[in-house]
């Protein structure tokens, strides 16, 4: 599923702006709909990552905010860009 409808899909409210709860039904769903039993601690984890890609810290995440989480993720060495490297070691 492509990343902007799956984020249409979670933002239940179509606010464009994910929060905490949303994310915590739609992992939940997933859980549901595919017989998975979710493991403890879990919501603490997603609530840390959540934080992480809230890069505004407004207790929302936007679709630019998880592209530059991306982006950050995978430029390892934080100059801005991504090397053939990075991109295959994301990968």
């Amino acid at each position: 599923m492509p990343l902007d409808q799956m984020f249409k899909d979670i933002d239940t409210n179509g606010d464009k702006k994910l929060s905490l709860d949303e994310v915590y039904e739609a992992i939940e769903g997933f859980a549901h709909d595919h017989d998975m039993k979710l493991p403890e601690g879990w919501k603490q984890e997603v609530e840390h990552v959540f934080n992480k890609v809230d890069a505004s810290k407004d207790g929302f995440v936007t679709m630019d905010e998880i592209k530059g989480a991306i982006f950050n993720a995978v430029d390892e060495n934080d100059d801005g860009e991504w090397s053939l490297k990075e991109v295959t070691q994301a990968i």
